[in-house]
């Protein structure tokens, strides 16, 4: 996706927020190393995910540490894990299993942190679940999510966030009920509060899906980095499930299809470029 004026100070209140978990004297330093990196690359033709990408980097350069965020990560997945008792009731209770566990997948899509539209703290969900949990999707193309939910069909579903990821892995165990094939690919290595393989073997996420793979630590995905034999997946993949507005910033301008996107519309550009009101619960399908 191209950039939009709205992502500068959005990017700069996560490098804000990020250095502050660290030290907050570090944060004036942060923001002057993004300021720097962003005068050179911002314009409404640069691609949103690849500037992200470098600002985080470089700020995790000068903090000092390869995951700032790793507290509030482990945090959001004991949350997470807290609240898999209520989901699984919710998904038992429903007539349509395969959509409550969406509806449960994107729900723990606001676990997000320094950024518009995002919760205070991982807790915070504890107290909303249940409610928009019932609230259900507002864009809802479950069941043309299901036509490619064939026996021995491909998917690839590639994650988001920490905390998150508790409820994708009970909706990939709705998805393999159908005998798809189903790979999960995760980051590599840190990243803002992006799940990675060490968190997926955690939480056991072998015993939900086939196989487990790696993308690298970009925000979203960088395909100039990901392996030939990831880039093939995707090119021959039945249906590629994609979690969180970084995934969708980062294949709305490929041409992959079908993909369908798992979201809350968090912010103003993401949700101008898919056609949608901010704020709202999105399963979307396009074939």
């Amino acid at each position: 996706m191209r950039m939009r004026h709205e992502c500068v100070p959005c990017l700069l209140n996560r490098v804000i927020y990020e250095a502050s978990l660290v030290d907050e004297k570090l944060s004036e330093k942060a923001v002057k190393e993004a300021l720097n990196i962003l005068s050179k690359e911002y314009s409404w033709n640069a691609n949103s995910i690849e500037v992200a990408t470098k600002v985080h980097r470089r700020v995790y350069e000068v903090i000092g540490s390869p995951d700032p965020y790793r507290e509030i990560k482990e945090r959001s997945n004991r949350i997470g894990l807290s609240l898999v008792p209520k989901a699984e009731k919710f998904i038992k209770n429903s007539n349509d299993k395969l959509k409550a566990s969406i509806i449960c997948a994107v729900v723990g899509n606001v676990f997000d942190f320094g950024i518009k539209s995002s919760i205070s703290s991982p807790e915070k969900l504890s107290d909303d679940f249940e409610k928009m949990c019932k609230s259900g999707l507002d864009v809802d193309d479950t069941e043309k999510i299901k036509k490619y939910l064939r026996k021995n069909s491909t998917i690839l579903f590639f994650t988001d966030n920490c905390g998150e990821i508790v409820f994708d892995k009970l909706l990939c165990r709705e998805i393999k009920k159908f005998g798809v094939l189903l790979t999960v690919v995760v980051r590599e290595s840190p990243i803002m509060n992006d799940a990675t393989l060490e968190d997926a073997e955690k939480l056991g996420f072998k015993d939900a899906v086939n196989e487990i793979t790696a993308s690298s630590n970009a925000v979203g995905i960088n395909f100039n980095e990901i392996s030939d034999e990831l880039k093939k997946r995707i090119e021959n993949a039945d249906l590629i499930i994609c979690k969180g507005m970084g995934m969708y910033e980062a294949f709305c301008e490929k041409k992959y299809r079908p993909i369908v996107y798992l979201l809350r519309t968090k912010c103003r550009p993401v949700a101008d470029d898919m056609g949608l009101p901010e704020n709202i619960s999105v399963a979307k399908m396009y074939e």
